[in-house]
Formats: C-alpha cells, structure tokens, sequence
C-alpha cells in the first residue's frame, strides 16, 4: 500500500506514481477554481473511496485519465463528476465486457461526452468531425476553421455552439485565428471512436457519407462561382457565398472566396476534368 492524501492505494494499481500525482494535483485544482460549486464549508470533494475509484479506472489506460480530467473541469465539475463515477460502476458491474475490450470504459466515456451535445446541434458537430478526420487522411483540403465552415456551409455561431461540450476532448480556434487554424482531437483514440460504428453507435461518424455531401458543397461553390455564365468561362468569386464572412474589408473577403473556390477546383480536379464538372452544373440547372 501507499499513500497518497488520506488515501491508501495499492500498489498493485498499474499506474505511474506521477500520473496519480496529475490526478490528485488536478482534482485540487478543479476544487481551487470553483469556489461557488465548493465552498470551504463543504466535504472533502472528491472522497475517498471516490478517488479511489477514478484511480482504478485510470489505472493502465492514461488517455482514459486525462480525458476524464478534462471533460470534469471544463463545465459543472461537481455534476460531471458523479455522472461519470455513475459510468464507472456501471462498467465495473460489467467485468466480461471489460476483460474483452479494455478500452469500453473510454468508449463510455467518449458516449457520455457525445451526448451532452443538444440533439439538434449533434449533425453539425459530426459534420465538423467528419471533416476534420477527412482532412487528417488527406482526402480533402481547407484547414481554417472558417474554410471548413463555409464548405459546410455552417455559419460562425452554428459551429462555436455545436463545439462548446467538446472541449475536453478538442481545441478549436478561437473566431479571430479561426481563418488559418481548425479543430484539434487532442487523442487519436476520440477520432477512431467516431469512425468505428461499433464503438460509438448513435454517434458514429459516416466517412464515406460525410465525403460524398462535402463532393456537393464543393458542386455548390462552382455553381454559384459560375452564375449565369456559360460554365467553360472564368469562375466570378464574389458570387460564392459566404456563411461565414470573415473580416469586414474586401481584400479579406475576396482572398476567403478565392481559397473556396481553389480548394472545391482542386479537390474535384484531381478526380475529374473541371470543364465535365462544369459542364454537369450547368446541366443540373
């Protein structure tokens, strides 16, 4: 046995003294920046057999740890606290499952995490998923948040409001940066837990459907680029419309329709001849 707080652990946990440290050090935290959920006169919070049950799940699995650390401190530590040791003892009531598939408490975890985002905001945020794991395997290209949101056609508010219950498990830019830096997944164990319907169910993230709407958006952009114009001739950027305009000047604005129009050219180009992808435009009217 050792101890840690007032806390005895034993030393069979298969977990680094310094990663029980982290713990420890941030649940400290969590409790030091919220003093309105944990006044001085309350208990000890997290207690003791509490701690010791976030121990144990943590133990051997880092990356359950780390999340788990992040998703409490970002919001409502106290009410994501319980919710979470309520996920716990329902996987440890399941042992086989976890004997079979050692990372089903983090596919919980990730679950729990999914759901908080309200139902109707829940297809924006797959399709921000979506796009960013695409463009991680090169399939697409548009980094910026604001290139990505545009493609989507999602407006600024529409993508920040479907993000905010993800931050535990993402970074995302903030509005200013968001014309050059896009989405981060902290964990590559999050972005394969979304691809793999197995293991995210309802909120499983449909690659090849999620590339084949992002093959129309691109469409949109050229349609609207080409007006009424025959589709052979020059493109007109400023008819591409913009969801989110980022920056007021026009020099801003056009260089934002330029890189559309670049990225939906390119991506298609590379698969098909551009004047057949104009010329199916201008049939489809």
């Amino acid at each position: 046995m050792t101890n840690y707080g007032n806390v005895r652990y034993p030393l069979t946990l298969m977990m680094p003294y310094r990663t029980l440290n982290g713990i420890f050090t941030e649940f400290t935290k969590i409790r030091e920046d919220n003093p309105d959920a944990f006044p001085h006169s309350a208990p000890a919070w997290p207690s003791d057999s509490d701690f010791l049950k976030i121990a144990r799940a943590s133990s051997g699995l880092f990356v359950f740890a780390s999340n788990l650390m992040r998703y409490i401190s970002v919001d409502r530590p106290a009410s994501r606290f319980k919710s979470v040791i309520a996920l716990i003892s329902r996987c440890t009531l399941n042992s086989t499952r976890i004997s079979q598939r050692p990372f089903s408490l983090l596919d919980m975890l990730y679950a729990q995490i999914m759901s908080d985002i309200p139902e109707d905001l829940l297809p924006v945020a797959k399709s921000l998923l979506g796009y960013y794991r695409l463009l991680s395997k090169g399939s697409i290209f548009g980094r910026g948040l604001v290139e990505a949101c545009n493609i989507l056609g999602l407006c600024q508010d529409e993508a920040y409001d479907a993000l905010r219950k993800l931050h535990s498990v993402l970074s995302s830019p903030s509005p200013g940066n968001a014309d050059r830096d896009g989405i981060e997944i902290f964990h590559a164990s999050f972005s394969n837990f979304i691809v793999d319907h197995s293991h995210s169910q309802t909120y499983h993230v449909d690659l090849d459907q999620e590339c084949t709407n992002i093959w129309r958006y691109y469409i949109r952009i050229l349609k609207e680029s080409c007006g009424a114009e025959i589709p052979a001739l020059a493109p007109h950027r400023d008819s591409v419309n913009l969801h989110w305009a980022h920056g007021n000047d026009d020099s801003h604005l056009y260089d934002t329709r330029e890189d559309l129009l670049w990225v939906a050219q390119y991506t298609l180009g590379r698969q098909v001849n551009l004047t057949h992808v104009k010329l199916m435009i201008f049939m489809l009217r």
